[in-house]
């Protein structure tokens, strides 16, 4: 499959959306079907409580709002002490996290800028390493499957890393269309078919945040992720050292911190 592809689909086709000022814009556009694929700025549609309920109901929104999102959305699931306790999804299958542990890691959502590569090849043998994992939550923006949206990456980066299956990383789901799976094997190696395979509800768009993600956002480093390309650096030891904006990573300080963390060295304070 090429760099750049589209969707087909038979209503109004919408491009994809120009990122935030600093963030990089992936060269690819999904045509999709919005009126079953709102964007994942619609507000979803509340439910009408009772007037004998509703002063119980709003003291539950107050008392859930004073709760971060990521720790509402995982309440069930308390947060792991490392990252490289987690296990997360790779080819379909489970993948363990404690593979990278004495690494220095970063992680991010979907994979650009030459800059990470830069480092990457740079400091890669002292036990650096780069972690990537693709949301179709931006915009639609990654509406190909997670074999499609791994080896895009590879592409953009021109070798192979590890680049694991998508996920939700946003506190708020998205509802966006996606390549079905299933017709993504049956026309993989027909990229003009390719182009007109029906698409799907793309569950990982609307699913609660990912349980990794919510571990990658505890204080202080919470709040909503904003575009595509939005990193963090995690120590040897499996703790969130820093959290870095879509632009790029050199411009925020991104390899003193990576060198620092290698060495075992604090870091720098500054805001993320």
């Amino acid at each position: 499959m090429s760099s750049a592809f589209t969707l087909s689909a038979t209503s109004v086709g919408v491009a994809r959306t120009k990122p935030p000022t600093g963030a990089s814009r992936r060269g690819r556009v999904a045509t999709v079907t919005r009126a079953a694929c709102p964007g994942d700025d619609d507000a979803p549609v509340p439910t009408p409580v009772s007037a004998p309920g509703r002063r119980e109901a709003l003291l539950s929104a107050a008392a859930l709002a004073a709760v971060s999102p990521a720790t509402r959305a995982n309440a069930a699931e308390p947060l792991k002490e490392s990252f490289y306790d987690y296990t997360v999804s790779q080819y379909g299958k489970p993948f363990d996290l404690s593979a990278f542990k004495g690494d220095v890691t970063v992680v991010l959502n979907n994979a650009n800028y030459p800059s990470l590569r830069s480092l990457y090849k740079k400091y890669h043998d002292q036990g650096f390493e780069l972690v990537a994992f693709p949301a179709n939550q931006f915009g639609c923006q990654a509406p190909g499957t997670s074999e499609q949206e791994r080896e895009y990456a590879w592409r953009k980066f021109g070798f192979e890393f590890p680049v694991m299956d998508k996920i939700a990383v946003k506190d708020k789901p998205a509802r966006c269309k996606g390549i079905d799976p299933a017709s993504y094997e049956e026309f993989k190696d027909d990229p003009d078919a390719m182009l007109t395979a029906p698409l799907i509800d793309d569950t990982t768009s609307s699913s609660p945040i990912a349980p990794v993600y919510a571990f990658l956002k505890q204080p202080p480093f919470d709040g909503e992720i904003p575009w595509n390309y939005t990193k963090f650096l995690v120590g040897r030891d499996g703790r969130v050292l820093r959290r870095y904006s879509p632009a790029d990573p050199l411009e925020q300080g991104m390899e003193d911190d990576v060198k620092r963390a290698l060495a075992g060295e604090e870091l720098k304070k500054r805001a993320f």
